[in-house]
């Protein structure tokens, strides 16, 4: 499991929150987001003409392989789908792909929302976070759907 450098938390942040909610943003999302990464990642076939890649934010495909054999000149989004001539292979772990991807430094919006769920965690109001194996409760307050909008223009779309 790769892990992925935490941003420094603002002046007057508890650092140990920071973290925390910088956590629970990624696992509600299903990805990393920032930094910018080349990783390899392993996932389940489609079976399909698109594969999709764990990431909203691709810089660079580098290599793919389908059921072990390399794709020549792949087609692929920045948002992390591939389309290659014909199927994706329907086996389990059976696509591999070297993958640059991630924002540079986190989006600003995201911050906010980070430091506002830091803040939740210090003062016990975060609960859990929910995203298939994560899930986010906040206590309610007026600013919890503003919160999820924008935790939603990051979040993997096969997680909504």
């Amino acid at each position: 499991m790769t892990t992925y450098p935490v941003p420094t938390a603002p002046t007057g942040v508890d650092a140990v929150a920071w973290a925390k909610a910088v956590h629970k943003v990624r696992g509600y999302c299903g990805w990393h987001i920032a930094p910018t990464v080349t990783e390899t990642v392993t996932m389940d076939g489609t079976g399909g003409p698109v594969q999709f890649i764990p990431t909203l934010h691709v810089i660079d495909l580098k290599t793919v392989t389908d059921d072990g054999a390399q794709v020549a000149d792949p087609e692929w989004s920045r948002s992390g789908m591939i389309r290659k001539h014909g199927c994706w292979t329907r086996k389990l772990r059976g696509v591999v792909a070297e993958v640059e991807h991630g924002y540079e430094d986190w989006p600003d919006d995201l911050l906010d929302v980070i430091e506002e769920i830091a803040g939740d965690v210090r003062q016990g109001r975060v609960s859990q976070v929910t995203s298939r194996s994560h899930q986010v409760s906040f206590d309610l307050n007026i600013d919890n759907e503003a919160r999820f909008s924008v935790l939603d223009r990051y979040r993997l779309p096969f997680l909504q």
